[in-house]
């Protein structure tokens, strides 16, 4: 699977996500726990997609993050997700945060691009 890789500037993705953990260019461990806040549009019933890639943004793994309260909001909106992904072959890499898109159309992607780096 290939992702837009849209460039989003910081204040953008801050009026849209909120990571608590991990935190931008933390260490993450495998598999990663992700908790922070999105808005309701990020949601589509009450999941977004999030995906771990390495460096060249080769996807190593995705999971889900789901809301744990009401989502049809234009509120933040708290979220969990926990992913497995494959060892990569980088040091560092991404979180992609995907907003859901069920009108498929390109115009509506959007995606959020968290750098991290890989424990051992």
């Amino acid at each position: 699977r290939i992702l837009a890789q849209n460039k989003i500037e910081t204040a953008i993705h801050e009026d849209l996500l909120k990571l608590y953990s991990p935190q931008e260019n933390s260490q993450i461990g495998n598999p990663v726990k992700i908790t922070g806040e999105a808005r309701g549009p990020m949601y589509f019933e009450a999941i977004f997609r999030i995906a771990v890639q390495d460096a060249n943004h080769k996807e190593l793994g995705f999971g889900v993050a789901t809301a744990t309260s009401e989502w049809t909001t234009s509120n933040f909106v708290p979220f969990s997700a926990k992913i497995k992904y494959q060892t990569p072959s980088t040091k560092t890499g991404y979180l992609v945060f995907e907003k859901e898109n069920p009108s498929g159309l390109p115009e509506n992607v959007l995606n959020i691009s968290i750098p991290i780096s890989f424990g051992k």
